[in-house]
C-alpha cells in the first residue's frame, strides 16, 4: 500500500513553524486556524510519488532474499525545479514536502524565508534530493542550487522499516491541527486506561500523605442552562482520606502571575475561585482534571500562601511528596506564560513521519534537534517532571510520559535522543534506583550516585528566576534520594562523598554567574552549564584532603558571613602562570610551587574571564596513579579572603602528567604523585584550611 494522493484531497490552512514550536491555541495566531481542522497525513504531490515509487526499487535490494547489497552509494533524483514550487506544495499539504521544505530550514540556511526580500533571493533555486542508500536505512538530503557555484544542503531524513523506527499505531491518517481537539482528549484518557489497567510498576505508592491544600474542581450547568461551567474552591487537606487523587500542574509563571493565595484572601478562596479570574493555564488545567475523572488539582500559586515566607518554606520542602504522590501531573511543556494555556496550534505533518511504501517510516533529522519546550528550560520543572509516577506533557504536541510508557499523541513511542529529549529517559531510571524501592533494600551505590550527577548535570542548564532559589527548587529530588540511601546533603552535596562532590567545575566552554549564594564550594553558587563528571564513579581515587566538619562561620566582617564553613586537612600550593601554548578562553595553564615541571595544572574558574592572580593557590584533593588510567592529581584553586582564617573557592584544576616526556621526567612526576596520594598529602606540608 503506498501513500494517497495529494491532488485528490485538498488540505486545511495549518500553521507554518518549526516542530517544538508551541503557538498558543488563545492567542493571536492561535485564532487564525480552525483548532478542529483535520489534516490528512501521508498524502503525496506528483514529484513525492514518483519518489516513492525509485524508493521501492531500492526497498527491494534490502529484501531477505538479496545477497548484501555493499556500502554506502549515493544517486541524486531531481524534484521540484523551484524552492518556490517546493514551498506550494508543501503549503497545499504534501507530507513529504513538507518534511523536505523543514530539512531546508535548519538554522544557517534561509533564516529570511518570512520577508519578501530574503524569499526573493532563494525562491528560484533547484530541489534536487542526494538519495544515500545505507540499506535497509535509506537518507535523503535535498539539494538547493542557487547559482552554479551555490549550493545548499539540508539536513538529513531519514527513512526507516517500520522494526527500526518508531512505533505507529494509528488508525486512522489524520490529526487536528489543534492540540485541544476531541482526538487529543481521547489519547490521553486512552493512555491513563492502558495505565490503570496493566501498569504495575506506576501505582507502587511510597507516599501516604497529601499535600496542605488542593482545589476541588468540578463541572456545572451554567447560569443559562444551556452549557459547561466550572467552580473551583480551596480546601483543607486535613479531612480528606489519605487516598484521595490528585493531579499537580507544572508550568511556567511567566509575566502574568494571575490570581494567588495570599492573607488576605484565603477565606475567599475557601468559599469559591472565580473560574475567570484564573489564568489560561490553569483554566485548562481544571478542564483535564475533570475530563481525567479526577475532582482535585494542586497549583502552587494557589495551594501555597505567596506572601508567608513561613508557609512558603515549609510546603517548598513538601514538593517531592507533592509531585511523587499526584496521580498525574499535568505539564505545560510549551507555554512560557500562564496566559498561554495548554493548549496549541500546529501543523502535525512536520511532527508525524510520513508513511511510504505502507511500511517505511521517513522523519526529518531536524525534528530531533530541536530546541526544548519552554517548561523543560526552567530550573523547578526538572523535579516536578522526573518525580511524577505519569505526566502529559502538552507541548506543540501531547505525550504521555510513565514508568512504563513513553508515547505522543501520534500513538509514536518517544526515544531519549540526546538532543531531542531534555532529560535523556531519567524519569525512567530515576524510578527503579531511587523511587520503587524500599529504604531497606539494596541501594546500588554507582548507579544512584551517577543518576544524581546527570540530574545536576541538565539541572545547570535551565533557568530560574530567582537564582536565589538554585538549592530549594531542587530541594524535592534531594529529599527524594536522602529517603533512599539515608544519606544527607550539605548545600547540595552528599556528605559521605564530599570531598569528591566538592570537584565540580564549570564546563569547557561553558559560561557561569554567581548567585550570590554561600558557601563558595557548593555549586549553588555558580549559574550556569557545569560539569558533575559521570566518570567520577568510575575512577579509583586517593583522596589527600580530609573533611573534619562543617559548620556555620561568622566573620567580624560582615561580607563574608557564610551559611556553612567546611574544616578541611589539607595541602595549599601557591601558582604562578604558566606559558600558555594552547591556552584559549575556557582554561588557565598553571604551575605549583614544589611541583615538577612536567605536571601541568588546567584550572577552570568559576568565571570564564577570570585572569590569573597573585595569592592563587590549588588545594588538591584526590590523585590517581593507576595502570588504567592517566596520572593526575584534581582539586580546587582558591584565594585567602579578608579574614585571615577563611579561603574561598574560586575554580577547580586539573593536573596532568604532560604526554611529550622523556622517561625519566615522567617517572619523576609520577613519583611525586605516588608520594601525594601514599603519603596523605606529603610531601608537602598539611595545614588545617577553613574554606566558606
Amino acid at each position: 500500500m503506498s501513500s494517497s494522493s495529494l491532488e485528490l484531497c485538498p488540505q486545511p490552512a495549518r500553521p507554518n513553524h518549526r516542530p517544538r514550536d508551541f503557538i498558543p491555541l488563545r492567542g493571536r495566531r492561535g485564532g487564525e486556524f480552525d483548532g478542529d481542522a483535520q489534516i490528512q497525513l501521508f498524502l503525496l504531490c506528483a514529484k513525492c510519488k514518483s519518489l516513492e515509487r525509485l524508493l521501492g526499487g531500492y526497498v527491494e535490494l534490502a529484501a531477505p532474499h538479496v545477497p548484501d547489497p555493499g556500502p554506502l552509494t549515493y544517486e541524486f533524483k531531481e524534484h521540484y525545479p523551484t524552492l518556490g514550487l517546493l514551498r506550494d506544495s508543501f503549503q497545499r499539504g504534501c507530507h513529504l514536502c513538507t518534511l523536505i521544505w523543514d530539512a531546508l530550514m535548519k538554522p544557517g540556511n534561509y533564516a529570511t524565508l518570512d520577508s519578501d526580500e530574503g524569499w526573493d533571493e532563494a525562491k528560484h533555486g533547484a530541489l534536487s534530493i542526494e538519495l544515500q542508500l545505507d540499506l535497509p536505512r535509506l537518507i535523503l538530503v535535498p539539494l538547493v542550487l542557487s547559482s552554479p557555484s551555490s549550493t545548499t544542503r539540508g539536513c538529513m531524513i531519514c527513512i526507516e522499516p517500520a522494526s527500526q523506527s518508531v512505533k505507529l499505531e494509528r488508525t486512522t491518517p489524520t490529526s487536528a491541527v489543534s492540540t485541544q481537539a476531541v482526538t487529543g482528549g481521547s489519547f490521553y484518557r486512552r493512555c491513563a486506561d492502558i495505565c490503570d489497567s496493566s501498569h504495575t510498576r506506576c501505582h507502587v505508592k511510597r507516599i501516604d500523605r497529601l499535600p496542605t491544600r488542593l482545589l476541588h474542581v468540578e463541572a456545572v450547568p451554567n447560569d443559562a442552562g444551556t452549557g459547561t461551567a466550572y467552580r473551583v474552591q480551596l480546601v483543607s487537606t486535613e479531612n480528606l482520606p489519605a487516598d484521595v487523587k490528585y493531579t499537580a500542574l507544572s508550568y511556567c509563571w511567566g509575566k502574568q502571575h494571575g490570581l494567588r493565595l495570599t492573607k488576605s484572601n484565603y477565606q475567599y478562596l475557601t468559599a469559591d475561585i472565580p473560574y475567570n479570574q484564573l489564568p489560561a493555564t490553569i483554566q485548562d488545567s481544571v478542564v483535564v482534571t475533570i475530563a481525567l475523572g479526577l475532582r482535585y488539582i494542586w497549583v502552587d500559586a494557589l495551594c501555597i500562601v505567596q506572601d508567608c515566607p513561613e508557609d512558603w518554606s515549609r510546603e517548598a520542602s513538601k514538593m517531592c511528596d507533592v509531585y511523587q504522590g499526584c496521580s498525574i501531573a499535568l505539564a505545560a511543556s510549551g507555554a512560557s506564560d500562564s496566559g498561554d494555556g495548554l493548549f496549541a496550534v500546529r501543523d502535525p505533518l512536520r511532527q508525524v513521519p510520513c508513511r511510504l511504501l505502507g511500511t517505511m517510516h521517513t522523519r526529518s533529522w531536524n525534528s530531533l534537534v530541536e530546541s526544548p519546550w519552554a517548561l523543560e528550560t526552567r530550573g523547578w520543572a526538572i523535579q516536578e517532571q522526573l518525580l511524577p509516577a505519569r505526566s502529559i506533557k502538552f507541548g506543540s504536541y501531547l505525550v504521555w510520559e510513565c514508568r512504563e510508557l513513553i508515547m505522543n499523541e501520534f500513538w509514536i513511542e518517544e526515544r531519549p535522543e540526546p538532543k531531542a529529549q531534555p532529560y535523556n529517559g531519567l524519569p525512567i531510571e530515576l524510578y527503579p534506583l531511587v523511587l520503587e524501592p524500599r529504604r531497606t533494600d539494596p541501594v546500588n551505590l554507582s548507579g544512584i550516585r551517577d543518576l544524581w550527577y546527570r540530574i545536576l548535570t541538565r539541572y545547570s542548564r535551565t533557568n530560574l528566576s530567582v537564582k536565589g532559589d538554585k538549592l530549594v527548587a531542587i530541594a524535592g529530588l534531594g529529599s527524594a534520594f536522602e529517603r533512599r540511601t539515608g544519606w544527607k546533603l550539605a548545600h547540595g552535596l552528599w556528605e559521605p562523598f564530599i570531598i569528591q562532590d566538592l570537584l565540580w567545575h564549570r564546563s569547557d566552554g561553558g559560561h557561569c554567574d554567581p548567585t550570590g549564594l554561600r558557601p563558595s564550594w557548593s555549586w549553588a553558587s555558580q549559574h550556569g552549564d557545569l560539569s558533575f563528571s559521570t566518570y567520577f564513579v568510575l575512577i579509583v581515587r586517593t583522596y589527600v584532603a580530609e573533611c573534619v566538619g562543617i559548620q556555620p562561620f561568622r566573620s567580624s566582617r560582615v561580607e563574608l558571613t557564610s551559611p556553612a564553613a567546611m574544616e578541611l586537612n589539607g595541602v595549599m600550593c601557591r601558582t604562578r602562570e604558566a606559558e600558555q601554548p594552547h591556552d584559549g578562553p575556557h582554561m588557565k595553564y598553571l604551575r605549583a610551587e614544589g611541583w615538577p615541571a612536567a605536571i601541568l595544572i588546567m584550572a577552570y574558574y568559576d568565571q570564564d574571564d577570570r585572569p590569573w592572580a597573585d595569592g592563587d593557590m590549588i588545594l588538591p584533593l584526590s590523585v590517581t596513579v593507576s595502570p588504567d588510567w592517566w596520572p593526575r592529581a584534581e582539586g580546587l584553586v582558591v584565594v585567602p579572603t579578608i579574614d585571615p582564617t577563611a579561603f574561598e573557592r574560586v575554580g577547580a584544576f586539573d593536573a596532568r602528567v604532560l604526554a611529550r616526556l622523556n622517561a625519566c621526567e615522567r617517572e619523576d612526576a609520577e613519583r611525586f604523585l605516588e608520594a601525594l596520594a601514599g603519603g596523605g598529602g606529603e610531601p608537602l606540608g598539611r595545614q588545617r584550611i577553613l574554606l566558606i
